[in-house]
């Protein structure tokens, strides 16, 4: 019996479809047999069905030089060789990466990989008689060491080895042993996967993922509006030009920042530079942001809220009183300040200095028009990140 550790990555915004399989195929004395390796493929999904807060925060990968590679169907026969036969595949929260592996299959009109798989989360419960928790902590856990790169497939897939490894050698039983005495080896047969020959097809999986979707949606509508009232965090009188954490306006201003285009030629004064402005006035002027944000992509540049990835930061004092009279500090200056003292070149501008290289002051900021946004209410705009 071989035994084959795997896992798999995905950027679809439903997580349909995977871009990466990585593994290490063992013995049953953890002896490595091949790899380990990671086996990247391009995607081959649309732009819109890109799930941006992966692709941000958590893609090992650069998205441009993923784009350029062949599909999954230059692989299939490898990654098929790799796990049929006698192989039991082991993941952690497998049952993921098995829909990948079946849905790209059905994808590309390919045979179904036919496997039994083990989800690394049952043989921890069996041990220990306590739910686990991510991959990270168990490997920290068990193994004392500090994790691998979190969503690489092959380190991810090392990790889950590792683990078993540990547990193996702390309970004194061999591999094939512990596996033995494992209630829940789940099958892939046909497109079908489960457990004890309680299969689902894998397009059925999906059609009722749609039903149950469809009806949170219909749940969430309302006669006079999209959202049920106090879905969103309600702003008080005096605060419909906040952008507070939960609001409405604070959705808009996310699905603003991820689908603003440039709407008019001017002088790229900020051109490739990443801008952030104070939250004390970031905060309290949802309008004039909107507008900001327009300027700032009009003249080359872009705002991000994070200032510590910023190439400008654009200082604002007394905007904002504290519970004294006193003008109000700003969080996002403190970590400037560490960052530029660890070496990092940021720019730090006065308000009024920011404006005059827009060619504006307050007053004429002011007095632009609103921008209309509107259409960022349908819930197509809420694929990217709302965080």
């Amino acid at each position: 019996m071989k035994y084959l550790f795997f896992d798999c990555e995905s950027i679809h915004i439903e997580h349909k479809y995977p871009y990466t399989f990585g593994y290490v195929l063992i013995d049953e004395n953890f002896k490595i047999l091949k790899g380990p390796e990671d086996i990247v493929f391009n995607p081959d999904i649309k732009k819109e069905d890109y799930d941006w807060r992966v692709i941000r925060k958590m893609m090992y990968y650069k998205l441009e030089d993923v784009c350029k590679l062949k599909d999954f169907s230059k692989f299939y026969n490898k990654i098929q060789k790799i796990m049929q036969g006698n192989v039991v595949c082991i993941g952690f929260e497998v049952e993921e990466d098995v829909r990948y592996i079946l849905n790209i299959c059905l994808k590309y009109n390919l045979k179904p990989i036919n496997f039994k798989y083990l989800d690394l989360r049952d043989v921890i419960k069996k041990v220990t008689n306590k739910t686990s928790r991510g991959l990270a902590f168990e490997y920290s856990k068990w193994c004392n060491k500090m994790p691998h790169n979190a969503h690489k497939s092959d380190e991810d897939s090392e990790m889950t080895m590792e683990i078993l490894h540990s547990i193996c050698k702390k309970t004194n039983r061999g591999l094939p042993n512990l596996i033995a005495h494992i209630d829940s080896i789940g099958e892939c047969k046909n497109y079908c996967f489960g457990y004890n020959n309680n299969l689902i097809n894998i397009s059925e999986y999906y059609a009722n993922k749609l039903v149950e979707k469809q009806s949170k949606t219909l749940k969430s509508l309302d006669v006079k509006s999209t959202r049920k009232k106090g879905y969103y965090r309600e702003l008080k009188e005096g605060q419909t030009d906040w952008i507070l954490k939960g609001s409405l306006n604070q959705v808009m201003f996310i699905r603003f920042l991820d689908f603003v285009k440039p709407t008019k030629k001017a002088k790229q004064v900020f051109k490739d530079k990443k801008i952030s402005i104070s939250l004390n006035y970031e905060m309290y002027n949802f309008q004039n942001m909107l507008k900001l944000v327009q300027l700032i992509t009009n003249a080359g540049g872009t705002y991000v809220k994070k200032g510590t990835i910023a190439d400008i930061f654009v200082k604002q004092w007394g905007e904002v009183l504290d519970d004294k009279g006193n003008p109000r500090g700003c969080s996002k200056h403190n970590y400037i300040l560490n960052e530029i003292e660890n070496g990092k070149e940021i720019e730090v501008l006065e308000f009024d200095e920011f404006l005059t290289k827009l060619g504006l002051d307050i007053d004429k900021l002011n007095s632009l028009p609103n921008i209309d946004i509107e259409y960022l209410k349908d819930e197509k705009y809420s694929k990217k990140n709302e965080t």
